[in-house]
């Protein structure tokens, strides 16, 4: 493993535009293709007079210089390009003979050509190869108000050529000379395309094929019936067998499967157990019960050698109240420092501080690429958000993934999607703001929690979007039985940049799990399976370009052409128009009196005024008292209160924010007395 494996906090390592450019053909003359440099006039500009002599007057102008480079919109004005001579492309440009010049990149690759401008109305055409995932779009500078225009746009037709024609007339000249580029976009990166899941015709029920992508990553969450029912002395053998079997068939299965399947990393995001959620209330005996189940089953993947990583949840840490002593006695570092020995490509990162494995982080490559995986636990702190932005930014190289208990809520849509507005809870809207947010390498977030299953499409940050994704399925019944033993397996396909979901039970062998749902939800197959792109550094964009040319008879011209095949790309399918979610109601600063209470004693429900819908976060209360959410229990109807028992005396200022459904916050004070 390399050195940065030993040092997270060194200075973050940037991305160079020229690892982020790529041309397939080496342009001799040019030593970086990077934006912004100093102005760079067309080498290649003939005088009129002298091309006059040369050809025929009428003949199309062709290039006669090109600059690269890429940008996640407009290219830059083309007096700040680097133009070289496009003869110097190996003659590529000037004839349509099937040689193209390609420029890939991660944003949207463009192509800017000097040509000459006869005069009066033309036509320009370019032709060229683009993927039909993306887009291609014709632009001609305006020296007039110094901006691009967009003349003709189509969806890519590879591996058959697209063909872009628009009108540029004499306002478009400038000393003689046009200047057209073509700009290849990806439409799920711009926002322009967005992502659905597939009908019920395309849910096959069934896994990719380990020869249709490169690698898979296995996501558990939310055992903790599982843990209570096998150690469950209410229930006879058999049932207790059967909670039992549900966990170790999860495990089992990832293990059985991590060679065939390449899983390279398996995430659970928490609630290992039941009964360690109220303090001075849950028996400590129970819980060491379902801890030391939980821990025997997560030692099948660590006996296997498969990379894994886990953190609690409300359950298995008194609702995020200074309760991770027991998962770290059950789960400390040196558990995975010792497991992560027998990991292939992989190694264990280390805990945000000595002795609390509660935030940590692991490394795995797979499929090419290196990834970093985050994980933080219910109730995360402002610390240990901060310690996770610090892990992100350390590792800049590295595709990231953030796990964590509770983020998105559940969804009663039935495609499962989650609006941005109101969509987050547990301190979710925390988590996106500070952590996923400010770091364009992370791409996917994953967790648990709520009761069901969601997706979300996060654009709100700098880089591409991101794909969040719930999937909690504790609650689906088979014979009156919380015991179904749902997990999630996402395949990934490096080159196409791409994650295929499926959901599957390996106790019940089977994979639609919206039969087992007693929600009342009603959703569709293809929330349990579906392929959406995602945002992973081999996500490239190719625009090659075979021929541009400008004239008043293209279609002659290109027709003259021997070994130009022309293919009239299709128009792009217009997306059907969504109404816009509306959003929902304000946060408004809860009101609460100060507070005396006595040490020692189990405190009064102090409730806390907000909408359901609200997410609450709650800072400076004492050791022994937490919030409880209503998004957490059972009981719908319960109000979100500060409850518990209160271990030491002094005067506490207590801190309540109310994040609103349309991303409004407000926070109040008060003071919080507890005396002996």
């Amino acid at each position: 493993m390399s050195s940065e494996t030993t040092a997270p906090w060194a200075s973050p390592r940037v991305r160079t535009a020229p690892d982020s450019v790529r041309s397939t053909r080496h342009l001799t003359t040019l030593t970086a293709l990077t934006l912004g440099l100093s102005i760079a006039a067309p080498a290649a500009a003939a005088p009129q007079a002298e091309q006059e002599a040369t050809g025929d007057a009428d003949s199309p102008a062709t290039a006669q210089a090109v600059a690269e480079g890429a940008a996640a919109h407009l290219p830059p004005s083309p007096e700040s390009a680097n133009f070289v001579p496009a003869d110097s492309v190996d003659g590529t440009l000037p004839e349509a003979d099937g040689e193209e010049l390609a420029t890939e990149a991660e944003d949207s690759p463009h192509q800017i050509f000097a040509l000459e401008h006869p005069g009066g109305e033309q036509s320009a055409r370019w032709t060229g190869t683009v993927d039909p995932q993306r887009e291609v779009a014709l632009l001609v500078w305006n020296p007039g108000t110094e901006q691009w225009e967009e003349v003709s746009r189509s969806t890519g037709s590879a591996p058959e050529q697209t063909v872009l024609e628009g009108p540029v007339d004499e306002s478009h000249a400038l000393d003689g000379q046009a200047r057209l580029a073509v700009v290849a976009e990806d439409p799920f990166t711009t926002g322009s395309a967005e992502f659905s899941i597939p009908g019920e015709e395309e849910v096959t029920g069934d896994f990719l094929s380990p020869e249709d992508y490169d690698f898979s990553i296995a996501h558990v969450t939310d055992t903790q019936f599982l843990s209570e029912g096998a150690v469950d002395e209410t229930l006879d053998a058999a049932a207790q067998d059967r909670f039992a079997e549900a966990y170790r068939a999860q495990m089992q299965w990832i293990a059985d499967n991590a060679e065939q399947r390449n899983i390279a990393y398996t995430g659970h995001t928490g609630d290992i157990i039941e009964n360690w959620m109220l303090p001075g209330i849950h028996s400590e005996d129970q819980a060491r019960e379902e801890f030391e189940f939980a821990s025997q089953m997560q030692s099948i993947l660590d006996d296997a050698g498969v990379p894994n990583g886990i953190l609690p949840g409300n359950h298995d840490n008194w609702w995020g109240t200074e309760g991770n002593h027991l998962f770290n006695e059950y789960f400390p570092a040196e558990r995975y420092e010792q497991a992560s020995q027998s990991w292939e490509n992989a190694s264990y990162g280390g805990p945000w501080r000595e002795g609390d494995n509660s935030a940590h982080y692991d490394l795995f490559s797979a499929g090419g690429q290196e990834f970093i995986a985050v994980h933080l636990p219910y109730g995360h702190t402002h610390a240990q958000r901060q310690w996770a932005g610090e892990i992100l930014s350390a590792f800049p190289d590295r595709d990231a993934i953030v796990l964590s208990h509770a983020y998105l809520r559940a969804s009663n849509a039935q495609d499962a999607a989650k609006p941005d507005i109101g969509g987050y809870g547990g301190g979710g809207l925390l988590l996106r703001e500070q952590v996923v947010k400010p770091h364009d390498n992370v791409f996917l977030v994953l967790s648990g929690h709520y009761h069901g299953t969601a997706w979300h499409v996060n654009r709100q940050g700098e880089g591409g979007p991101v794909f969040e994704m719930l999937a909690d399925y504790q609650n689906y019944e088979i014979d009156g039985e919380r015991n179904t033993g749902f997990l999630r397996l996402l395949q990934f396909d490096m080159d196409a940049a791409q994650m295929t979901v499926n959901t599957y039970s390996p106790r019940l062998d089977e994979h639609g799990a919206m039969g087992y749902d007693t929600g009342n939800r009603s959703y569709l197959p293809g929330t349990d399976e579906f392929t959406v792109p995602v945002d992973i550094s081999t996500r490239q964009t190719t625009v090659s370009t075979d021929q541009v040319l400008l004239g008043t008879d293209l279609a002659e011209a290109a027709e003259e052409a021997e070994t130009h095949r022309e293919t009239e790309a299709p128009e792009p399918t217009e997306e059907p128009q969504v109404p816009p979610e509306q959003p929902g109601p304000s946060a408004s600063a809860p009101s609460i009196e100060d507070v005396t209470v006595s040490r020692g004693e189990e405190m009064e429900p102090l409730e806390i005024p907000a909408t359901d819908s609200a997410d609450v976060q709650v800072d400076g209360l004492p050791e022994g008292l937490h919030l409880r959410d209503i998004q957490d229990e059972a009981d719908a109807s319960a109000e979100r209160s500060i409850g518990g028992e209160p271990a030491e005396a002094g005067v506490f200022e207590v801190t309540i924010t109310v994040y609103g459904d349309d991303g409004s916050s407000h926070t109040s004070t008060f003071t919080l007395t507890l005396e002996d």
